[in-house]
Order: C-alpha cells, then sequence, then structure tokens
C-alpha cells in the first residue's frame, strides 16, 4: 500500500492532463449535441454548501508515505447554465495533517517520521457535465493558500522552517451523486502541486514535493430551480407542470397546438387546421352529418348518412335536374328537361276545360246577386271588369280566354255616368253556387 499510493500520485501529477483532455474533449462533444431545450437541474444557478472527509497522502523525501485526515468545508455558486454542461466557483476551506516515514533516516539522526499539519483555504473555477439525471462529473482548478507546521512523531517543531506558508495550484478530478433536488453524496480526488521541496523539513530530492486528498463528504444545494416534468420549462413559469416526457412545450411549458385548435400537437391529427374552424377531439374538422367534408366547407349540413357528396358536400346530381341521385327514379334525364319531384320528366296535363253554356243570357233585368256575379234569374255570369275603352276591354277578354275561360265583352250604357262601359264577363253558369266556385278560382279583388 505504501509504495502504491506514492506511485498514483506520482501518476496523478505528471498524467493527469491525459484523463483532463479527455474529459473536456467527452463534454464538449455532448455540448453541442444539446437539446434545444432548456435543462434545469440541481447545479443550475444554484449554491452548494459542502462538508468532506479527506484521506491525505504525502510524496516527500520520506520514501513512505503514511495515510493520515483532514477536512474541508466548501460553498460553490454555479452559473445560470440550462443544459447540461454545468460550470461554477468554488471556496473552499479546510485543515488536517501530512505524514511520512522512512527508517534509514535513523542512522542520520534524521526524524524517522514527520507529521506536518495544514491550513489552507482556495478558490477555484469548476466544470462538468451531467450525466443522466444523478451523476454529475466534474475537473476544478483552484488556487489555494497554505499554512503548514512541520512536526515529528513526538509532536515536536522539526528544525528552523517550521511555521510556514505558501501559495501552490491544485487539480481536482470528481462526481456527485445527487439522491433529491437538494442532497448530494461526493467523491473527489485532488492533486496539489506544493511549490518547492520542504514540506517534511527536507530537502534531499530532485522534484518538489506534493500531496493527494482522497475526499468523501455530502452538499446540500439552496435555491435550486426545479424541473419537475423536464420539459424545459422551471417549475416556477410552467403552466402545465405534468407535461409527459419528450411532448414539446411551448413557453407557458404546455403542449404546443400550432393550429391553435385546442388540441395538443402530440395527439392531434390534423395539424394544420385553419384558424376558428371547430374541430373533434382528435383535433380535425368538425363533420356534424359524417359524408366525408368538414362542416366549414359544408354547404349541405345535414346530407342523410351513406349519400355520396359532392366536393361541397351535397347530394351529387348527375343528370342536373335538381333531384338528387339518392331520390332521382331518372338517373339519366336530359339536361333542361322538366322533371316532377322523383326526378323524371314532368308530363304537361292539358287545362281542364270549362263546360260552357250556351248564351242565353238576357241582360235586361238583370242584378248582382253576389259581389261581381249577376244573374237574369236564371243564368249567371261573373263579371270581372269594366272599361270605357273598347280595345282595353276585349284585351282583357283575351287573357282570360287564353286561361280556358269562356269570356266575353258587353257594352252597357250607364245613366248614372252617361256613358258606354264594356264589361269584361265570364259565364255561363246554372247554379250561383257554380258562378261562386269559379269566382274563389280566379283570384279577383
Amino acid at each position: 500500500m505504501n509504495k502504491l499510493l506514492p506511485c498514483a500520485s506520482r501518476f496523478f501529477g505528471k498524467c493527469f492532463y491525459l484523463p483532463l483532455i479527455i474529459f473536456l474533449l467527452g463534454i464538449s462533444g455532448n455540448s453541442f449535441a444539446q437539446e434545444e431545450k432548456n435543462i434545469y437541474h440541481p447545479l443550475t444557478n444554484s449554491l452548494l454548501l459542502s462538508l468532506e472527509y479527506t484521506t491525505t497522502i504525502s510524496e516527500t523525501d520520506y520514501s513512505s508515505s503514511n495515510l493520515n485526515f483532514a477536512w474541508r468545508g466548501s460553498g460553490e455558486y454555479f452559473l445560470p447554465m440550462y443544459s447540461n454542461l454545468f460550470s461554477g466557483i468554488r471556496v473552499y476551506g479546510g485543515s488536517g495533517y501530512l505524514t511520512g516515514k522512512n527508517s534509514l533516516y535513523a542512522s542520520e539522526n534524521i526524524p524517522v517520521t514527520f507529521k506536518t499539519s495544514i491550513i489552507y483555504g482556495g478558490i477555484g473555477l469548476e466544470l462538468g457535465y451531467r450525466l443522466e439525471e444523478k451523476f454529475y462529473p466534474y475537473i476544478m482548478v483552484a488556487e489555494n493558500y497554505l499554512y503548514f507546521d512541520h512536526l515529528d512523531n513526538l509532536g515536536n517543531r522539526m528544525g528552523p522552517k517550521s511555521n510556514t506558508h505558501t501559495a501552490l495550484t491544485s487539480l481536482e478530478i470528481g462526481t456527485r451523486y445527487f439522491i433529491n433536488d437538494n442532497i448530494a453524496f461526493s467523491a473527489s480526488l485532488t492533486q496539489n502541486f506544493f511549490p518547492n521541496d520542504y514540506l517534511d523539513n527536507l530537502s534531499k530530492g530532485t522534484s518538489n514535493d506534493s500531496y493527494t486528498f482522497f475526499n468523501v463528504g455530502v452538499s446540500y444545494a439552496l435555491f435550486t430551480e426545479k424541473d419537475t416534468d423536464n420539459d424545459g420549462i422551471s417549475d416556477d413559469k410552467d403552466q402545465c407542470p405534468q407535461t409527459m416526457v419528450g411532448i414539446q412545450v411551448d413557453d407557458f411549458g404546455c403542449p404546443l397546438d400550432g393550429d391553435n385548435d385546442g388540441i395538443p400537437d402530440y395527439i392531434d391529427k390534423c395539424p394544420f387546421t385553419p384558424n376558428g374552424v371547430k374541430v373533434d377531439p382528435d383535433g380535425c374538422p368538425l363533420d356534424s352529418d359524417l359524408d366525408g367534408v368538414p362542416d366549414y366547407l359544408d354547404r349541405c349540413a345535414n346530407t342523410p348518412a351513406g349519400v355520396k357528396v359532392d366536393n361541397n358536400g351535397c347530394p351529387l346530381d348527375s343528370d342536373r335536374d335538381g333531384i338528387p341521385d339518392y331520390l332521382d327514379k331518372c338517373p339519366t334525364t336530359v339536361f333542361g328537361t322538366v322533371v316532377d319531384e322523383e326526378g323524371c320528366p314532368k308530363v304537361k296535363e292539358p287545362e281542364p276545360q270549362q263546360e260552357i253554356v250556351q248564351p242565353k243570357y238576357n241582360s235586361t233585368g238583370e242584378k248582382m246577386v253576389k259581389r261581381n256575379i249577376w244573374s237574369n234569374g236564371s243564368i249567371y255570369v261573373i263579371q270581372v271588369s269594366a272599361f270605357r275603352d273598347k280595345n282595353a276591354a276585349y284585351s282583357q277578354m283575351q287573357k282570360w280566354k287564353d286561361k280556358g275561360y269562356n269570356a266575353f265583352v258587353e257594352a252597357k250604357y250607364l245613366n248614372v255616368y252617361k256613358a258606354i262601359y264594356y264589361r269584361v264577363r265570364i259565364g255561363y253558369y246554372n247554379t250561383l253556387q257554380e258562378a261562386q266556385t269559379v269566382y274563389n278560382k280566379l283570384g279577383i279583388k
């Protein structure tokens, strides 16, 4: 063990740059592959307080290094780097002992063992990379100020160089393991490069002394920023704090909804719905009649189920006769043909011919028995209009004839008006009821 530990110390001191370069290349490569979203973890913009137990190993002119102990307390501030990469500034201090042994020194009247007490403090720059969720490996370069006091195994000071101090550089590599968002266990290895050869109060070698710390401890993180659902939005800004893993979110931590239809993109089967269109639970435009044409485009919103429709959502009408195919019993009607309600060509029925009563009507002594219905006592006629202009009267008569009525003009001199009036009449009818029925159909007002 006594031989192994100095070898480890020499390797760490002389060959430290190889693992350091590998570590830096590794975290740099991962940094370029960072996710677009922010990553929050306990070392993001936080303050870390730590207390550590240290096993000390010295490499001096004493050939064997005896293990001893020290302690270290520190405070670290980590920059607000929202990625797996983290960096911080550490201020620390501690005390302990460094020891060594060389039995051959007895013949030279030199103490066989030495025990140097140390008190130190320093400041370091730390760089690391989060692996997975709980492991946080790092490296640190630090500058220290060391006070040390040489003692022998009996506790006596060794020579005139006792009670001295110096500045030195340290390199540390370590890792932390967080058991929750605040508490972590740590383990690290620190190589301290002593700037001269009298750490043991001897200057017999050709190289400077050095010493190594093996540190284990516990840390507590203050002011940590949390992201419980790991969506890249801190909990204090996250309006949807339980978003499922892997779902893209907006600046408020809620699932993205690119078309603003109320259905998040990760379950939206129609992610490009026009703005303002009502959608179903799948994010697709509503289609109330299930005809394949969404409501916002459907001009025939209540098409029966199963009916084929055109691009406007209306039932197909192949022959364009106004009767949709699903109701059309004559689906190949020639365009422009007048059709009935079943889509078949409409047969024009002849107008019903009015039975004409032979003219036996004598207007002498006639009376109006009902509004616009006149009778001579046995025959009835309907007076539809009266004109002083003869031509106007005959023109009116022809119109009624064209409608199928037995219309005629009768000239009558009216004493009250001192003029001849040409009365347009329709007849003849055998009963008042018959005349009344026709009158009602004429629509005269």
